[in-house]
């Protein structure tokens, strides 16, 4: 939940707005008003809205967008796609890299020196 999200609560008769991690409350005498200023403040602050009822049950969740346009969530996430395929391109340009094993026991097994294939007569 993001910080600030904004609560309607009840308050005796009457509705509030509470930010959340605050202790000010902003009294409305009607729930349609509470949940009005509710959601102006969300939008402004770019954070959620939680509209409780009566008995502090969530009727209803607003995932506000922040002030971010749409055009410029797109562009950032084109890019990063970009930014992986030319990883992942790279990346299957090169030889496979040996992985070292685990014996079982929390420890891994060493890679064999190069060599570690050759007759020992022609190890240095």
């Amino acid at each position: 939940m993001n910080a600030g999200t904004q609560h309607v609560v009840p308050h005796g008769d009457q509705w509030a707005v509470k930010g959340e991690g605050s202790r000010r409350l902003t009294v409305f005498p009607t729930k349609r008003e509470a949940i009005d200023a509710a959601r102006q403040i969300a939008a402004e602050k770019g954070t959620n809205l939680l509209v409780h009822g009566k008995m502090g049950q969530t009727f209803y969740r607003s995932d506000v967008l922040s002030s971010v346009d749409e055009e410029t969530i797109r562009q950032a996430v084109r890019k990063t796609l970009d930014v992986i395929a030319e990883k992942k391109a790279t990346a299957d340009q090169h030889e496979e890299i040996p992985v070292a094993v685990s014996n079982g026991k929390g420890r891994p097994i060493p890679s064999p020196s190069p060599a570690a294939g050759r007759p020992e007569a022609v190890r240095k």
